[in-house]
């Protein structure tokens, strides 16, 4: 009997799916090794594979390629190549900092307009926030887009990212995605 994967890796997305039946995970970290389906719910011992139809996708431009997907909306959300610091001189920082710098990522410029391209001859529409727009405020402000794409770093780190006294005691607080002035937070 597992009585903790539903707690720990289902529950705190299901607010989200409220009158969903259809779900496409393309899945990181943990979410690679767990098979969603054979999760129970708690309380009901209803498996997700009763209550879902969930679609694995290695990438998330597998989903574009879906037949039938239902993507009402066809709106997109993509970020990339965010810019980590105020200045262009990563070397400039504080050598003897303990805490993690990042690096461009001129790749996922690239990308997001390659992922925009194929979006928008498909008859999406799409918002692109890139360098010093590609924010965690703005990552914030987006609701309910059929495709969201987000290119940038991530890290799964103890003691080089700072956090509060309460955000130490969850471990999922030691992850996180990298957005434009990370560098300045340091």
């Amino acid at each position: 009997e597992d009585n903790n994967s539903y707690s720990s890796y289902w529950k705190p997305i299901e607010p989200f799916l409220t009158n969903k039946s259809r779900i496409y995970l393309s899945g990181d970290g943990v979410y690679h090794r767990l098979n969603l389906n054979t999760i129970r719910h708690a309380t009901t011992g209803e498996y997700l594979l009763q209550r879902y139809e969930i679609h694995y996708l290695l990438n998330p431009g597998q989903f574009i390629q879906e037949k039938g997907t239902s993507a009402s909306s066809k709106k997109a959300v993509l970020f990339g190549d965010p810019v980590f610091d105020a200045s262009t001189n990563v070397q400039s920082m504080d050598s003897n900092n303990d805490y993690e710098t990042f690096q461009p990522l001129p790749g996922t410029q690239k990308e997001v307009v390659k992922i925009n391209d194929i979006l928008k001859s498909n008859g999406w529409t799409s918002e692109v926030f890139v360098h010093k727009k590609a924010t965690e405020k703005n990552v914030k402000t987006v609701h309910s887009p059929d495709l969201l794409h987000i290119a940038t770093h991530g890290f799964f780190s103890v003691g080089k990212v700072r956090l509060t006294a309460e955000a130490k005691k969850d471990f999922l607080f030691y992850s996180g995605l990298v957005f434009a002035g990370a560098n300045n937070n340091i």
